[in-house]
């Protein structure tokens, strides 16, 4: 991907932030999952069945969007809820790239995921929707991406304060 490097001072201070959202599709496949389930359990008075659209609809909620915060320090990824969160202290961070995500090609699904096939094979992070994603690529070798708007300016920001170091 591209790998863009942001115009910054020595010792400039900054930080980015971004918040990320699904689609309204997610939010109605989580609906059309959970009341079915919730009719059922009315129907057959099976109670768990309440309890298990109940766990569903929080997933959905704890996954709807994620914040996005570069500084000098780190990156931050976390979710609406606060966890799941990732945390990538800039030294541990090669490089950022901006990449295109297809969510259901790349990760097989939205939410909090690891790549199953082609180049993401083995990153992981957020990926609430397809399309243009900040991919940081660690010292070790992981990746870690989140899909985000203004994902240039992000890799950008993290780019300057690996190549200053």
């Amino acid at each position: 991907g591209a790998r863009p490097v942001a115009q910054l001072r020595d010792g400039e201070r900054f930080v980015w932030t971004r918040r990320a959202s699904s689609t309204l599709s997610t939010a109605a496949l989580i609906a059309v999952s959970a009341v079915p389930l919730c009719v059922i359990g009315w129907v057959t008075e099976m109670r768990l069945l309440f309890v298990v659209a109940a766990i569903l609809v929080l997933i959905g909620a704890a996954m709807w969007s994620v914040r996005v915060t570069v500084n000098r320090q780190e990156v931050t990824i976390r979710s609406g809820f606060g966890w799941p969160r990732i945390t990538v202290a800039m030294d541990e961070i090669d490089h950022a790239e901006v990449v295109e995500v297809n969510a259901l090609r790349d990760y097989g699904g939205y939410g909090y995921r690891v790549g199953v096939t082609g180049p993401r094979k083995g990153t992981k992070g957020f990926v609430l929707r397809s399309g243009s994603a900040l991919l940081l690529i660690k010292r070790d070798g992981a990746g870690v991406v989140v899909v985000v708007d203004d994902a240039a300016t992000a890799a950008g920001l993290v780019n300057a304060v690996c190549v200053a170091r």
